[in-house]
């Protein structure tokens, strides 16, 4: 199975997500993937 097929599978998937207010970064390079069936609870 190739990465492509592997992220195909997934049911979320966030690739170099970044996330600015103002001049503040608050996530900086963010990479995520969450497959089928999976729970994710993100804090924060």
């Amino acid at each position: 199975m190739n990465s492509f097929s592997k992220l195909q599978n997934a049911a979320v998937v966030v690739r170099n997500l970044r996330r600015v207010y103002g001049k503040r970064v608050v996530i900086d390079t963010l990479n995520l993937r969450i497959e089928r069936g999976e729970f994710v609870a993100l804090l924060g």
